[in-house]
């Protein structure tokens, strides 16, 4: 049942990729697909390291414990993602006036995308997720991810899956951490 958890880990940390998308789709900037090859493998590098400090870590201290400090921190990571999303409802959305996806943008967003990773990196390597699975699947939703939400950014229903992005990943990554801690 581990294939499970990969996918939903997996699924649960790229909706912010398929949310860039959706705003990069919604100002008609494409993001070509080597641009979101690379993307996908900086952000598969963060989980993978970040796995890694979290596997050692689970060595260091007791199963039962590991599962539920890794288990915990998901949901955590869950309830933060809610949160931030019900203190910000309300409030206006910054537009960023970028009109097209040049290398020296693409860096620091790759980069801010796998530290949204690297910190549940670390629980799922605490919880026991396969490192290499987990990682590469990681990387696969976030090709897959950024590639439809800049598709259906270019289209008129960007404004209303956008909006919900945040709070799904935030209920997945709880609805991952509660299955994994009583699975």
């Amino acid at each position: 049942m581990q294939i499970i958890s990969t996918f939903l880990f997996a699924a649960a940390v790229n909706l912010d990729s398929f949310v860039v998308g959706l705003s990069y789709g919604a100002r008609q900037v494409h993001i070509r697909f080597g641009a979101n090859l690379l993307i996908a493998l900086i952000i598969f590098a963060g989980t993978l390291l970040s796995m890694m400090l979290g596997t050692g870590l689970k060595d260091l201290i007791p199963a039962v414990v590991a599962a539920l400090l890794g288990s915990g921190m998901i949901v955590v990571f869950g309830l933060i993602c809610l949160i931030g999303f019900f203190r910000r409802r309300g409030r206006e959305a910054e537009e960023a006036s970028l009109r097209s996806m040049e290398l020296r943008e693409l860096i620091p967003l790759a980069c801010a995308l796998a530290a949204n990773n690297m910190g549940l990196g670390v629980g799922a390597g605490i919880a026991g997720l396969g490192l290499w699975a987990t990682a590469l699947a990681s990387c696969l939703c976030s090709v897959l991810f950024l590639y439809c939400g800049n598709r259906l950014g270019k289209e008129r229903l960007s404004g209303v899956i956008g909006a919900y992005a945040e709070p799904i990943s935030g209920i997945m990554m709880i609805a991952l951490g509660l299955y994994e801690l009583l699975g």
